[in-house]
């Protein structure tokens, strides 16, 4: 009885061609578990190659990730993150060019981006003082014979009026209470705090 032959295993040439069976295109990024390269993949490191060491792979990328002339630079991934290119602005996202960076691992809150709150503050009591000076108040009548008597207005000292002629008593006027200053004690250091989301280091590498 005959039976049937086991196809020969194939031999993959890349992390991605054992994983999809289909060797991937120069240019394609994977993350993989190693700290070299493979053999036919480059480490993402911004590192800059010549063009005529790897043609194909200068054709997928050009001068995206920088470089001019005979050379070119693979994308550098070193500690970061990737994020999809955009040509035009999605709703309510923004659009990013091929090759571009950005962002900052740490982030020092201006005011503007504080939330709006208040501050209390302590104060005991302060001083307002009037000199003490008087008033002088002269009526003059036409018959000096006899005099006038004016009712006092509240709170004022009481004239003392005869024969026409009334003079007010000197007075003095204070305010006074415990005498305290204002301030507004700082809070805060200014530090940068974390911008980071919980992470795991891997290598990204790229196909030549």
């Amino acid at each position: 009885m005959l039976m049937p032959s086991r196809p020969a295993p194939r031999m993959l040439s890349s992390p991605a061609a054992a994983a999809t069976g289909a060797a991937p295109l120069p240019g394609f990024i994977q993350m993989y578990g190693g700290p070299a390269a493979p053999s036919g993949w480059l480490l993402c490191d911004g590192a800059s190659y010549a063009t005529a060491a790897y043609p194909a792979l200068f054709a997928a990328l050009g001068y995206a990730f920088g470089g001019a002339g005979a050379n070119f630079n693979v994308p550098d991934l070193r500690s970061r993150s990737p994020v999809g290119a955009a040509a035009a602005a999605l709703p309510g996202l923004t659009p990013r060019a091929l090759g571009a960076s950005g962002g900052a691992e740490t982030v020092a809150l201006a005011g503007a981006q504080m939330p709006v709150h208040s501050h209390g503050i302590t104060d005991p009591g302060h001083t307002h003082v009037q000199d003490p000076h008087q008033h002088d108040l002269r009526v003059y009548a036409a018959d000096p014979a006899h005099g006038h008597l004016s009712e006092r207005v509240a709170g004022s000292p009481a004239p003392d009026i005869v024969g026409g002629a009334a003079t007010t008593d000197p007075a003095t006027a204070t305010n006074q209470t415990a005498l305290t200053g204002v301030s507004v004690n700082p809070a805060g250091g200014g530090a940068a705090h974390e911008n980071m989301h919980p992470w795991l280091a891997l290598t990204f590498i790229i196909k030549t």
